[in-house]
């Protein structure tokens, strides 16, 4: 059998500049679909923000002080051409503002409809389930908001950002702030599937990291995680860190099932 290895050069070349073309394709979708405010996702939040906040109450035991402020666009200096190809921010949360951004137009919701099934072909599935994200962002709200309760009243994150003065610091606050909305978002809407999702490996870690105090006290460890940062020594080393958490906290009232 005779190989034309010209015609096989020619269709992978082919082959190449198609694949090239769809996500070149996708990706100025995305951009236009980002640089929207979606009606569809704001109706959505609004039916449904109550019953979240309800169900991270129930589940884990915590209680909200009022809502953040919520917007369906993110900020222009978060919105990028390249987005597609690289990390790209669904939500994020405004500490100073007490407010929530979300990047809506690329949103699907559970009811979506025909325009949600475009959406996710014509930008390569990169569309995002509207849930998790709000869950994960409220869940940095609930932080703040309870870290000022703790302590003197104030501005707990920014307090704390402004604390963290070397880059050890700054990612022992991520691994705390991060983690727990990460299980959170995990924790309450299980259904998700986490564990074989694609999460950032350094969310994934702070998952792991906060995972066993709450598992085992709930709110009450999400308020020692809250007011006892760990060290860089502790995050190198979770074990010493639980085991202070454990001792501190003394037997569980009742671990979360």
């Amino acid at each position: 059998m005779k190989i034309n290895l010209g015609r096989i050069v020619d269709a992978l070349s082919n082959a190449v500049l198609v694949t090239a073309a769809s996500c070149l394709s996708s990706a100025v979708v995305l951009y236009s679909l980002s640089k929207r405010a979606d009606e569809d996702v704001q109706e959505y939040v609004e039916e449904s923000i109550d019953t979240i906040i309800d169900d991270q109450e129930e589940v884990l035991g915590i209680k909200y002080q009022g809502k953040p402020q919520l917007y369906y666009r993110l900020p222009e200096e978060l919105i990028d051409p390249l987005d597609r190809f690289g990390g790209m921010i669904a939500g994020k949360y405004y500490p100073e503002e007490q407010a929530i951004y979300l990047r809506s137009g690329i949103f699907t919701t559970p009811h979506g409809g025909i325009e949600d099934v475009l959406a996710t072909f014509f930008t390569l599935g990169a569309t995002v389930d509207a849930l998790p994200v709000i869950s994960h962002e409220l869940a940095h709200y609930y932080t703040n908001q309870r870290g000022g309760e703790l302590t003197d009243g104030g501005d707990w994150w920014i307090k704390e950002v402004n604390a963290a003065r070397n880059p050890e610091q700054q990612h022992a606050l991520f691994v705390v702030i991060e983690g727990i909305a990460t299980y959170v978002q995990n924790r309450v809407h299980s259904h998700e599937d986490f564990e074989r999702s694609n999460i950032p490996r350094n969310y994934r870690e702070a998952f792991d990291f906060v995972k066993p105090i709450i598992d085992r006290f709930g709110s009450r460890g999400i308020d020692h995680l809250i007011l006892n940062t760990p060290s860089p020594e502790e995050i190198e080393s979770p074990g010493i860190y639980h085991a202070r958490a454990f001792a501190t906290l003394g037997f569980p009232e009742k671990s979360l099932p």
